[in-house]
């Protein structure tokens, strides 16, 4: 899976703990999170990322990309 993101997710702590224990983290970054968050979960579970950002996604495997950004567009 493939991962271009700009922002802060906010709650990527509590998420890391809450949805993505056991994946294999190699960053502390909050973009790692989105992208182990997707993976794991799908596209509804990142309704609860909390936070300034935009990313895309893309799974070459599946051939499915994914655009999302904050509720409030602030980026």
């Amino acid at each position: 899976k493939v991962l271009i993101a700009n922002g802060e997710i906010y709650n990527h702590s509590a998420l890391r703990e809450s949805h993505c224990q056991g994946y294999g983290f190699t960053s502390g970054s909050d973009c790692e999170t989105m992208l182990a968050l997707w993976a794991r979960h799908g596209n509804q579970a990142l309704l609860r990322l909390r936070g300034m950002y935009a990313a895309a996604l893309y799974d070459p495997e599946g051939g499915e990309a994914v655009l999302i950004r904050d509720p409030f567009g602030i980026k």
